[in-house]
């Protein structure tokens, strides 16, 4: 069980620490995205604009949520506790009780002495007393057994209690891996999505200046790049949430964690080269510009058409 625990653990200490590399990854991919965005503006429009206004991000609460095992933990230690207080007070009583009879049996030996007449009434009292002595020593006996017993049966039923506590702590910690793996995958997927829609404008770009009669050849080669890149990176993380699925359904998901940090370290590095190859584009689309013959006589097809 200690052994389950502790792969588990390591599991959720594993997941945790790839939900963090991600999550740096995408906020960075996301900064560089919205400068592209704005140098990709600037060329729509032919002049200089503003740059866009940071993102807002949401406020912090002030304290964390709880975790769903601490009252379970709580719990395991409050039956831990109380078993040995109740075991500590039947093991006082006992020997409290035990003192007692020993104490009421010489006292009842002392008085039936002091009421002895004759030595062989004296002899008689003597020899009950060894009887008696005898007699409570065995029911001593048979109690402190008795009290062995009670007291393994009740640790018995609180270890069996505890187990299933930690069952079900087991259970939130995977309820908890699989969140995190599935945020993983998210976060990967937004990144994806910011650039694909990064290259929707280039290419939008691209068709406004052919049509305007400019030689957009000179961008060809980076356009395919990105274009592959991207390809490539939807590809990285297909594999990687399919890894993450078959992972985390699995009873021991610690001996293909190896497998899910390697897909997941593939995806980020094909998002990257993804990202960098756009901005390849962006710079190879900085010399283009509509002429400005070309946008006045769009401007007067346009007037003429109305």
């Amino acid at each position: 069980m200690k052994t389950a625990l502790l792969e588990r653990n390591t599991y959720i200490v594993v997941v945790i620490g790839l939900t963090l590399i991600v999550s740096g990854f995408t906020s960075f991919a996301f900064a560089q995205t919205e400068v592209d965005v704005s140098v990709t503006a600037t060329v729509d429009e032919g002049g200089t604009v503003p740059p866009p206004p940071p993102r807002k991000m949401p406020p912090r609460p002030g304290m964390p949520a709880p975790r769903p095992n601490m009252p379970i933990r709580k719990e395991i230690r409050d039956n831990r506790q109380e078993f040995r207080a109740e075991a500590k007070e039947d093991i006082k009583e006992f020997h409290t009780d035990a003192k007692d009879q020993r104490k009421d049996l010489r006292m009842e030996v002392k008085e039936d002495l002091k009421a002895a007449g004759t030595p062989e009434e004296r002899k008689g009292v003597l020899q009950g007393a060894r009887e008696k002595a005898q007699d409570l020593r065995a029911d001593l006996q048979k109690g402190r057994e008795d009290l062995r017993a009670g007291i393994k049966e009740k640790g018995a039923a609180m270890r069996e209690g505890i187990k299933d506590l930690r069952g079900e702590m087991r259970d939130n910690r995977g309820q908890k891996a699989d969140q995190h793996l599935q945020m993983v995958v998210r976060r990967l997927n937004t990144a994806l999505d910011h650039l694909t829609k990064l290259m929707t404008r280039i290419d939008a770009r691209l068709a406004k200046l052919a049509a305007a009669g400019v030689s957009t050849t000179a961008t060809d080669t980076a356009v395919a790049a990105a274009k592959s890149a991207i390809a490539a990176a939807e590809v990285a993380i297909d594999a990687a949430e399919a890894k993450i699925t078959e992972v985390a359904a699995m009873e021991n998901p610690r001996e293909r964690m190896a497998e899910v940090r390697e897909v997941v370290r593939v995806a980020g590095d094909a998002v990257k080269t993804a990202h960098q190859a756009l901005k390849d584009a962006v710079t190879a689309m900085k010399g283009l510009h509509i002429p400005p013959a070309s946008a006045e006589v769009g401007a007067s097809a346009t007037v003429e058409t109305q």
